[in-house]
């Protein structure tokens, strides 16, 4: 009896070590969970704050329309398809809604801020870890695009995983994760492009240190499986969308003007943010703090400059101490290469560069903010172990919590919200319902459903029947304008003839409804 007693006791005690152990790893990570329980916070304020927008409400007629529509429509579209798949899988299990089209986003989000987080602690330190998952957890431009039904949340966690793979030496595994990410937007080639540099120069590296090639096999497999998947990313482009339609996708008029100058206004872009849910360039949120968006942007560029400039000079002063008779200048320079804050750095310079160079390649501009959505996450990473390594604890304090009040005062972009409610007003209405513009149309077609009489026509161009535009064929002008119901924002104007149409019970927020007089 004695010895089974001894026996329970030292189960019990084992049982209760293993308790105090989870326990104490669960207290000792309790500021990364409550990092991203902030970071789910400010993502869920922003997640049915407004409808649809043209481009999630084109998806979300992309996941319902018949297979062969489908699929003809994927060809259309500019980007890669691997998103545009994955989501359709998905909506044919858990259907198609506002919430179940932005749920993968938000998701995905959230575990951006948590792989953020393990990549730089074990590629640098927790400390540094913990701000970059705050700074990624904050981000309004993260935050952002954490709510928007389309590819931009997916592409920023797929290039974080790709980080993880890399922080933790995993070459074997970052295949599996940049060609999906080669698929996944357009422009990606740029941030693989990126990965696949810094692993040959990892792989160069070790080879003047003498290592092993055998040591070396799972970076030749992840360099060859790479370099493989560009080159037919490349042939795939051409071949599939054929170099005008890429041209044609590249001299779109509003984006903005390819300049050097686009690094320092993105840096701008991924501290502040951009008003979201508009046709055309990405613009700085407005700032309600002081001053402008515009100062505030440059200060903070300012300051990681400044803080870059401190860590470069700490790092010559140290190479200069160093006597010259042990000073090997090689050695050096592999050595500053492999600081973690460069490969950052090239982690998101690169794919800037790229794209540019791009640009000046094809005469035709193509840098737009969100098309680098993994380097947006790579910069704060960045930022995060320039204020570590440069500031005491108290001013990385400051300067954080600076941050954070910065763009709690960002003035929220008012977008167009109601299509929810002419859907619901029109559900028995079945004559003709007619809308202005083909953005309307799309976000109207999405509401309103497949099986709906919807019309286009614009009265300040009633001869353009709009069939550039995805899901707009044929001719959809009115046939019987005298009985139909005409849908247009409050912004837009109208002809004389058209009367607004009068209804106690109507309340179609941003939209009115018109019928002919």
């Amino acid at each position: 009896m004695t010895k089974d007693l001894v026996t329970s006791r030292k189960k019990t005690s084992s049982y209760v070590g293993r308790m105090s152990g989870s326990l104490r790893t669960i207290l000792n990570s309790a500021d990364i969970w409550l990092i991203m329980v902030l970071g789910l916070f400010l993502r869920l304020r922003q997640f049915t704050k407004s409808d649809l927008w043209f481009d999630e409400a084109y998806t979300g007629i992309l996941m319902r329309v018949p297979k062969a529509l489908y699929l003809s429509e994927l060809k259309l579209d500019p980007h890669p398809p691997f998103y545009n798949i994955a989501m359709r899988y998905l909506t044919n299990v858990i259907g198609v809604s506002d919430v179940t089209l932005r749920l993968p986003a938000l998701v995905f989000g959230v575990l951006t801020i948590l792989f953020i987080y393990l990549s730089i602690k074990k590629f640098i330190d927790r400390e540094t870890a913990l701000v970059a998952a705050l700074l990624v957890s904050i981000s309004p431009f993260l935050v952002e695009y954490s709510v928007e039904a389309r590819s931009y949340s997916f592409y920023g966690f797929l290039g974080t995983l790709a980080l993880y793979f890399y922080t933790h030496r995993k070459y074997w595994a970052l295949p599996v994760v940049l060609v999906p990410l080669l698929f996944t937007h357009l422009m990606a080639f740029t941030v693989v492009s990126a990965f696949f540099g810094i692993v040959f120069f990892d792989f160069v590296s070790s080879l003047l240190q003498k290592s092993s090639l055998k040591s070396q096999l799972p970076k030749i497999f992840a360099l060859i499986t790479v370099f493989a998947s560009l080159l037919y990313f490349k042939a795939y482009v051409f071949n599939y969308y054929g170099e005008t339609t890429i041209k044609a996708q590249a001299s779109k008029e509003w984006i903005r003007p390819v300049a050097y100058s686009n690094v320092s206004r993105s840096m701008e872009a991924y501290l502040l943010g951009v008003k979201v849910k508009l046709p055309g360039q990405d613009t700085l949120n407005d700032v309600d703090f002081i001053f402008d968006a515009r100062i505030w942007g440059a200060f903070l560029v300012v300051v990681y400059f400044g803080l870059v400039l401190f860590i470069v000079t700490k790092y010559i002063r140290k190479i200069l101490s160093i006597s010259k008779s042990d000073r090997n200048v090689l050695e050096q320079i592999l050595a500053f290469i492999n600081n973690e804050f460069v490969r950052l750095t090239l982690l998101f310079i690169v794919p800037q560069l790229l794209l540019i160079g791009a640009s000046f390649y094809l005469d035709n501009n193509l840098y737009v903010e969100r098309y680098l959505f993994p380097a947006s996450i790579f910069f704060l990473a960045s930022f995060a172990y320039l204020i570590v390594k440069s500031l005491s604890f108290e001013i990385r304090a400051f300067v954080v919590l600076g941050y954070f009040l910065l763009v709690q005062a960002i003035i929220p972009h008012p977008y167009l919200f109601g299509m929810k409610r002419v859907a619901t007003a029109l559900q028995d209405f079945d004559k003709e319902i007619v809308f202005l513009a083909p953005v309307e149309y799309t976000v109207g077609r999405y509401y309103l459903g497949e099986n709906r009489t919807l019309r286009l026509y614009s009265p300040e161009d009633p001869l353009n029947t709009y069939n550039h535009w995805p899901f707009i064929e044929g001719d959809l002008r009115p046939k019987d304008p005298s009985s139909a119901i005409f849908v247009a924002t409050k912004y837009q104007s109208v002809p004389p003839t058209f009367m607004k149409l009068e209804r106690e019970d109507l309340n179609t927020g941003d939209y009115i409804l018109y019928i002919q007089k």
